[in-house]
Parts: structure tokens; C-alpha cells; sequence
């Protein structure tokens, strides 16, 4: 028996060419999304905080543990509390400063570039929709007298934010990281109640330095890409 070798009809042929140039444009697409242009500062950005967080932690850890009572005045808990506010403040203050600034040199609008990718890219919903459950879980642990376990829970909050992403966002790269994220922030749950704080600097130091590394990776990727086109 003798095989033939048959051509696909002309007009398979035709539509397989069109999906292929339909992939080659969504992935240009994809790696001229707005958010590229923001993947760079914040990788920064990113780099900085992680050192930050692995130092707040094991600093917070340590006043916890120690025999001090009261801080300037302040007693220990309300001391922690007041530094962990003023940390949030910081970063955010320092995320919106190295995120304009950087944009601004690309003669971006920062303003209209996060109204992209937080409104039109549906990205948006994914926090809306994430948000009151966490805050409402938080509330829940608390009231059961399990607020050791507050840092897994929003280290599960952030992983579950990472791996829905890519759903809205063209950021397929840190779907792992999320995942991992969500493992390590799970366990941690369960282990070591008295060290919350290094969990801390555990999570969200390495969450930050992922973030960092994928950043740098993914954009170079894009660049050897966008030269091959």
C-alpha cells in the first residue's frame, strides 16, 4: 500500500496563514501593553521594598519578643501598629513617586496609563471582586482570636491576585509566583504562630524579589523578541 502525500485545499491553507498572523499581532499586542511599560520602574521598585520587608520583619520580631513595654511612650503593640501604618504610607507613597517618575521620562501620562490597566484591562474587577472577601476573612480570624495567622492569609490574598492576573493583564509570567506564593503564605498558616513577623519577612521580602526578577527577565525576553520581528 502506497501512501499519498495531499495538499490542504487552498483555503485551509488561507485560514491557517490568517490565524497565524492573528497570533503573531496578539502577541505584538501583548508585549505593547501598557503594563510592559510599567513592569520596568516597578521591578525597581520591587528590588528595594524586599530588602525593606525582610528588615521590618525581623525588627518587628524582635521588639515583640523583647521585654520592652512601651516605645517613646507608645505601649509595644500600639508602637508596632503606628510603624507597620507608617510602612504602608512609605511604600505606597514610594510605589505612586517611582512609578510617575519613571513614565514621566517616556513622556507618559501615569495618570491615563493606570486608568488602562486598572479600568479598561478588567483588572479592576479581579480587586473588587477579591477585596471584601479578604477583608472580611481578616475580621472573621480576628474575632476567633487566630490573628497570628493574618499574615498567611494575606500572603493567600496576594498569591490568588498574581495567579488571576494574566486573566485580565498580558502577565502570564508571574502566575507561578503567585502560585507558589499561595502554597508558602497556606502552610505558613499553620506553622510557627509565634513568628509572625518573620513570616513576614519571609513572604513578602521573597514575593517582592520575585517580582523583581520576573520583571527584569520578562523585559528582556520582550526586547529579544521585538528585535526578532
Amino acid at each position: 500500500m502506497t501512501s499519498e502525500i495531499t495538499h490542504l485545499p487552498e483555503e485551509l491553507e488561507k485560514a491557517l496563514e490568517d490565524v497565524r498572523q492573528v497570533r503573531m499581532t496578539v502577541d505584538r499586542l501583548r508585549r505593547s501593553h501598557p503594563i510592559r511599560d510599567a513592569l520596568k520602574p516597578l521591578s525597581h521598585y520591587a528590588f528595594v521594598l524586599g530588602p525593606i520587608f525582610v528588615v521590618y520583619g525581623v525588627g518587628m520580631q524582635w521588639l515583640r519578643d523583647s521585654s520592652v513595654q512601651q516605645v517613646w511612650g507608645i505601649p509595644k503593640a500600639g508602637f508596632i501598629a503606628l510603624l507597620t501604618f507608617l510602612l504602608m504610607m512609605l511604600m505606597g507613597f514610594a510605589k505612586s513617586t517611582v512609578y510617575k517618575r519613571a513614565l514621566r521620562h517616556k513622556n507618559v501620562d501615569a495618570n491615563e496609563m493606570l486608568k488602562q490597566i486598572m479600568v479598561s484591562s478588567g483588572y479592576l474587577r479581579i480587586i473588587a471582586g477579591t477585596v471584601p472577601m479578604f477583608v472580611v476573612l481578616c475580621l472573621v480570624f480576628v474575632q476567633m482570636g487566630h490573628s497570628h495567622q493574618i499574615v498567611g492569609l494575606v500572603g493567600l490574598f496576594s498569591g490568588s491576585v498574581y495567579i488571576l492576573i494574566p486573566l485580565a493583564l498580558p502577565m502570564k509570567e508571574i502566575s507561578w509566583l503567585g502560585a507558589l506564593i499561595t502554597i508558602a503564605s497556606g502552610i505558613s498558616m499553620f506553622i510557627f504562630p509565634a513568628y509572625p513577623f518573620y513570616k513576614v519577612a519571609v513572604l513578602f521580602g521573597g514575593l517582592s524579589l520575585g517580582f523583581g526578577v520576573i520583571g527584569f527577565s520578562s523585559l528582556e525576553e520582550t526586547e529579544r523578541q521585538d528585535e526578532s520581528d
